[in-house]
């Protein structure tokens, strides 16, 4: 007996050290990353490789971003180059690696223009010998913010003041009112005109640098954030034409930064496009006339429209998302070898799932099936951000955690992001659009369209968005309406569904067949109230942010006459959520914070929910004189 209990014990510590050692097999097996083999189903690309025999995906991105004019006549950067000094953002080899890249000889490069930004000019004003304190408290004062004696009390710093100059000078100026800024326009003109003139060209493509094949494509070098100075200069030099009369001048500087944001947009990293769309906004909040001294005519519209419409084509977000999935596979393709996360912006979670260790080859099958789900549909992923726990299940299977922590990447950095600021920007052009199509209604008639028209009886028959067709390239769909009938009649009602793009906004969530998202607001003392256009002579010089078109919460049918908001709705805000307002709709939109509009002087911008409502209200009724200059 005593044998058969000594062997059960035997056998007991066996099987023990048995499990012991199955189970530290398995803690050396599953714990622990199997390393990635680049392949088409893991990499996509296997070509080209670096030193270090990794697959090299900032050759890949340089393939899928370049075009084919970079290295000729037609890239306008190579005339940036050859004449503007920008040395002091690169270094020597960097330079050459730029002028290989866009097939110049260093040697022609003889940069002989400084370009210095309006912000950077204004910045250095307070320490400089022609500060005039007084000017700054005047115009302090102007903001309408603060008392004349609550500023004699203030002590500037030099921020303040360079912010209060920065932001007056996005409105029409003159010598007398900005004189510290007439020397910044004589001494840039000459580099904004030859921007002007190489934007104009059919291509405007520069390279990135980097410093060698082991730098992340995120830590490269990209020249183009320099580009968003040059666009401020076109916003302050066109406010300089407009505040002095020159109207086709401003027009000109806000078209040349249209453009150049258009080349930015084009391009292919995220970078650069979401740098475009900013340029590109900065260009469509800039005013055309200015309502003090009202110049403008129905040739200046045309002109304007005209080189609106020559912009090149707007490309698709397609390759933009393939750039930003290559700059997500350099990471990770590093992340799989060092272990380093500090670029995906991990959360605790992440790095739980990295530290049990991951299959790398299955990691990156994941993130092409999730960022492709994610970028196509919306993919549901954002859930994985918050859910990237580690169960049971992770603990045990390296497969199903390397899944998790591929989804969770994408959720962080969702290819989506990209769309909503691009439909936000869509969404700003088409209410430029429609501004610059209701002055030029109302050169034409000497009055803005009626919110609706009627019948001698005073029923309804269309929409301002049916009158307003001829004036936005839709002179075919205008002529087969009949405007002498109403617009649900047997002939006109076929018409419902044909609403045009440019009126409504890509983000609307709700938007049907036929729906716009744009709408006026009415009442006695704004530019509409009901089937009589408004002479725009009617308000007074400082009307230049009155609002003309706002975006709406709910969208309505596009040729419907009998809707529109009032003014006691629109006055409540933007984006409220009152029951009255919820049955009727009111000024608000999808974008997340605010809302888009169109404006008294031909521009469009964002305007922020949390914007003073007081302040709001002034710009719905044109008696706005909040940084406006006495």
């Amino acid at each position: 007996m005593k044998l058969f209990y000594c062997r059960r014990r035997i056998c007991w510590k066996i099987l023990g050290v048995g499990v012991l050692v199955a189970v530290l097999l398995f803690a050396v097996t599953q714990y622990r990353d199997i390393p990635l083999i680049e392949s088409a189903a893991t990499t996509i690309y296997t070509t080209p490789r670096k030193s270090d025999g990794q697959v090299d995906f900032f050759r890949c991105l340089e393939n899928a971003n370049y075009s084919e004019s970079m290295g000729t006549e037609e890239n306008g950067f190579r005339l940036v180059l050859e004449n503007v000094n920008v040395s002091n953002e690169i270094t020597t080899p960097e330079l050459e690696e730029l002028c290989s890249k866009v097939g110049l000889a260093i040697s022609k490069i003889d940069p002989k223009l400084n370009y210095v930004g309006p912000y950077e000019y204004v910045a250095k004003y307070f320490s400089s010998e022609d500060f005039d304190e007084s000017l700054v408290r005047r115009l302090d004062v102007s903001r309408g913010e603060v008392t004349p004696k609550e500023i004699e009390k203030k002590e500037y710093e030099e921020y303040e003041v360079a912010m209060l100059l920065s932001d007056r000078y996005t409105m029409p100026w003159t010598e007398v009112e900005l004189p510290m800024l007439t020397s910044w326009v004589n001494e840039n003109n000459a580099v904004l005109d030859l921007y002007a003139r190489a934007i104009r060209l059919p291509a405007f493509d520069f390279p990135m640098i980097r410093r060698d094949d082991s730098e992340l494509i995120i830590e490269s070098h990209f020249y183009s954030t320099m580009f968003r100075s040059i666009a401020r200069g076109y916003n302050c030099r066109a406010n300089y034409h407009l505040g002095n009369g020159n109207i086709r001048k401003a027009m000109d500087d806000v078209l040349s930064c249209k453009r150049l944001g258009r080349h930015m947009r084009n391009r292919n990293t995220g970078l650069d496009r979401l740098l475009g769309i900013a340029i590109e906004g900065i260009a469509d909040s800039t005013g055309v006339m200015n309502a003090a001294s009202d110049l403008l005519t129905a040739e200046d519209l045309l002109y304007f429209t005209e080189g609106v419409n020559s912009l090149s084509k707007l490309s698709s977000c397609d390759g933009t998302c393939l750039c930003e999935k290559l700059i997500l596979m350099d990471i990770l393709q590093k992340c799989s070898r060092t272990g380093d996360l500090d670029y995906l912006e991990a959360t605790e979670e992440i790095k739980q799932l990295k530290n049990l260790g991951l299959d790398w080859n299955v990691v990156f099958e994941e993130f092409h099936q999730a960022y492709d789900k994610q970028r196509s549909d919306g993919g549901g992923l954002e859930q994985e951000i918050g859910s990237a726990k580690v169960t049971f299940v992770d603990r045990v299977s390296r497969s199903a955690r390397s899944r998790k922590f591929a989804r969770a990447v994408v959720a962080i950095n969702s290819p989506q992001s990209i769309s909503y600021a691009e439909f936000r920007s869509v969404c700003q052009q088409n209410l430029r659009r429609i501004s610059i199509a209701m002055l030029r209604y109302e050169k034409d008639h000497g009055r803005l369209p009626p919110a609706f028209s009627t019948d001698s009886g005073g029923n309804y028959l269309h929409s301002w968005r049916v009158l307003l067709l001829p004036y936005l390239g839709e002179q075919e769909l205008f002529a087969k309406i009949r405007l002498g009938e109403p617009w649900d009649s047997s002939h006109n009602s076929r018409f419902n569904g044909s609403c045009p793009l440019v009126y409504n906004c890509p983000s609307c969530e709700s938007c049907q067949n036929g729906d716009s998202s744009y709408c006026l607001i009415l009442g006695k003392e704004l530019p509409f109230e009901g089937d009589q256009g408004k002479s725009l002579d009617g308000f007074g010089p400082d009307c230049n942010d009155m609002i003309l078109v706002a975006e709406r919460t709910t969208p309505v049918g596009w040729m419907d006459p009998t809707v529109g908001i009032t003014l006691a709705m629109a006055d409540l805000g933007m984006n409220d959520s009152g029951q009255d307002q919820l049955k009727t709709g009111s000024v608000g939109s999808s974008h997340f914070g605010g809302a888009n509009f169109a404006f008294r002087n031909g521009s469009a911008s964002f305007l922020s929910e949390n914007m003073d409502l007081l302040t709001f209200q002034k710009m719905l009724r044109g008696t706005n004189t909040t940084w406006l200059w006495d």
